[in-house]
């Protein structure tokens, strides 16, 4: 859920407010906006609780910064006053102080430091940050705007209209820092010129602003803009446009007739960028939303495009396919007498009947009743934590991540899907949709007879009261209630179609429309066509490409990775290594690893450590392979010191311990070969 906040940046005579939280860290009045409620009223009511009062002063600027602990921003505002004062503070924080810049106090809180930045910034500044996703796009800088704004993607894409093309740009070619360099002030215009480049007129017209700093984000060439219009930044913050670049490639681009009137480009290296357009939809969205220009709104449109995914119907397939998942996996616990088991499956099966209140209980219709309907991603994203506890649980005794002799630092053994460490909780709506459809059983495991049809039944009599039980404390859901309504579903339909024939009538697009009725809460397919079929089928062909692509750029890093020539720090620290540890093995009668190609510094070290290990009496029994970096090059230093200790003392020898030769160098170069054993085993034969 995406959550605002905001807070107010208060400084007098070169000097900032921060307050002291109740947890050490110093940091600014803030926290989060209530409903309704605009960032700077936010920031105001904040430093009203918190120092008593939201002091006048002149506003120098503002800014908005990624949250930390979820989806949504936190706007600073900067309040010049004309004296210091002293805050009357509530029970959040316990101390104040007013600081100059470069005496701040530690530790600051969040990202204070970020905020605290913008007032030394420069325009170079704060496109790094916007770059780096420390602070959003848009963002005002004196009488610019700065936009975050897509140059071009990589990979395939479909160019219809009159030239009916499929274009493959390879970002090994176009995310270079030379191909960066050349887009560095490509004039930015509204919509494209008639020709290949832009002409004077066009240039004098149309120009909004230019690309100052160039950057890859996503395998896309990106670049902060600077829109010199304030009326068409307005503009670009409430309409969802998107970007299209004006470039002429190289020579050695080469053109292949596909048929049909369709050609297959291979685009060669930009030999001439011209210019970005400011376009509704851009070739490089790729038939899905406007993605080319980073704004709230458009971020928002791609969340709601993605998450159409989450439809009720699939998220309450993964609830009733987890739900009896759960059940069969605590019926088998119980039966072989697994308590811990047992106690992971009743909390799975408790968090399962909260989550049913969305779909049938008093929340969800409460919710509509206000207008607002409940949060499908959040629901999803719940049912993909308690189907990773269940499996987590299910492979955590019988399949460890690594094998115990896996030394971290060497190439890593091939893993199965349960051997393999669980991913983060997605962050994107694709992939919550992915991982959300993963707990689905498939078609074919649907199809097959159930292995546990007994236990199901021994089940069925304890689950079916308790569900009936729910089923009747929880109140009939709104959609019941609107199927009981005769002609609810006709009378708004005709209501749609009525204001869908008016917006005909005046001229409206297709797009315009399909937004109005999804607004209202209809299908837009039932009204516009949203996609044509050659339109889906050139989507699905650029899908497989893309995807094709992906797969062989992923093997090629693999194989690159095993194979990744050292450099000159890495050959000097596997060298020492090396020396170190053959100074002692010699002396002990060991035979030094030597380095094997493709395996990393760190491997390599820990084999040496390895063989010496014995000698220590603190770190013999340890497994090195388990130990943190900053741990073992503690460790390996003790193993070697106790190493060194067990060569200079004399050895007590068996009987039947060979005569071996022992080569040395001492300080000066000289080679002094001594001979170690039991001198019965050696001479033995010749004694009386």
């Amino acid at each position: 859920m995406s959550i605002q906040a905001a807070g107010n940046v208060y400084t007098a005579d070169g000097r900032i407010l921060l307050l002291k939280r109740r947890d050490g860290t110093w940091g600014i009045t803030g926290g989060d906006s209530q409903p309704d409620e605009t960032p700077r009223e936010t920031a105001n009511r904040e430093a009203r609780e918190e120092i008593g009062f939201a002091p006048d002063g002149l506003l120098l600027w503002s800014v908005s910064l990624p949250r930390r602990d979820g989806d949504g921003a936190f706007t600073a505002f900067a309040i010049k006053c004309k004296e210091t004062f002293t805050p009357k503070l509530n029970d959040e924080h316990t101390a104040y102080g007013w600081f100059k810049g470069d005496d701040l106090p530690a530790p600051l809180f969040g990202s204070t430091a970020d905020i605290l930045d913008r007032f030394t910034a420069n325009m170079g500044d704060i496109c790094r940050k916007i770059a780096e996703g420390k602070y959003t796009s848009p963002e005002l800088f004196y009488n610019v705007t700065l936009f975050a704004m897509r140059i071009s993607g990589t990979g395939w894409a479909y160019r219809g209209g009159d030239k009916q093309e499929y274009a493959y740009r390879d970002r090994d070619v176009w995310l270079t820092p030379g191909v960066m360099e050349a887009f560095q002030g490509l004039p930015v215009v509204f919509d494209h010129p008639e020709g290949p480049v832009i002409e004077d007129n066009f240039y004098r017209d149309r120009v909004v602003g230019s690309v100052v700093y160039p950057y890859v984000k996503d395998k896309e060439l990106w670049g902060i803009v600077r829109i010199q219009d304030r009326a068409m930044a307005e503009q670009l913050t409430k309409q969802p446009w998107s970007t299209s670049p004006g470039v002429l490639t190289g020579k050695d681009s080469i053109g292949t007739p596909l048929g049909d009137g369709q050609t297959l480009i291979l685009e060669d290296v930009p030999f001439h960028p011209d210019h970005l357009a400011i376009v509704p939809a851009g070739v490089w969205d790729k038939y899905g939303p406007p993605t080319g220009i980073d704004t709230p709104l458009n971020k928002r449109i791609k969340e709601l495009d993605t998450m159409a995914e989450l439809s009720r119907e699939k998220t309450r397939a993964a609830y009733d396919a987890l739900r009896q998942k759960a059940k069969d996996k605590r019926h088998d616990a119980s039966r072989k007498d697994d308590a811990e088991g047992e106690r992971v499956y009743d909390k799975a099966l408790e968090d399962l009947d909260k989550l049913k209140g969305l779909f049938e209980g008093a929340k969800a219709e409460a919710d509509r009743k206000d207008g607002q309907e409940p949060d499908e991603k959040e629901i999803a994203r719940e049912l993909v934590r308690i189907g990773r506890d269940i499996e987590k649980h299910d492979t955590a005794p019988t399949d460890p991540a690594q094998p115990s002799s896996f030394i971290p630092g060497e190439p890593a053994p091939e893993q199965s899907p349960a051997t393999e460490e669980p991913s983060e909780m997605p962050e994107n709506g694709d992939e919550l949709a992915q991982a959300l459809l993963n707990l689905v059983p498939s078609q074919d495991e649907e199809n097959k007879p159930m292995e546990k049809e007994e236990l199901r039944k021994e089940d069925k009599e304890r689950t079916d009261k308790k569900d009936k039980k729910d089923t009747m404390a929880a109140p009939a859901t709104v959609t019941a209630d609107r199927k009981d309504e005769p002609g609810n579903d006709a009378q708004k339909n005709e209501m749609l179609a009525t204001m869908v024939a008016h917006m005909r009538e005046n001229g409206c697009s297709d797009a315009a429309i399909a937004q109005c009725v999804t607004d209202c809460g209809g299908n837009p397919a039932e009204f516009v066509d949203l996609e044509s079929d050659k339109d889906r089928a050139v989507r699905d062909r650029l899908d497989e490409l893309n995807k094709r692509d992906e797969e062989a750029r992923a093997e090629l890093e693999r194989l690159q990775r095993r194979t990744r020539p050292l450099s000159d720090e890495e050959h000097n620290e596997i060298s020492e290594a090396e020396s170190k540890t053959d100074a002692v093995a010699q002396p002990l009668g060991l035979q030094t690893p030597r380095y094997i190609p493709g395996e990393s510094v760190a491997g390599y070290q820990r084999r040496c450590a390895k063989l010496l290990q014995p000698h220590s009496t603190d770190w013999k029994n340890a497994d090195l392979s388990e130990l943190p970096p900053e741990v073992f090059a503690l460790a390996s230093r003790q193993i070697h010191k106790d190493a060194q200790e067990a060569a200079r003392r004399p050895v007590r020898y068996k009987d039947s311990d060979p005569v071996r030769p022992v080569t040395q160098r001492s300080p000066t170069g000289h080679t002094r070969t001594e001979y170690r054993g039991s001198f019965k085993s050696a001479f033995g034969e010749f004694m009386a």
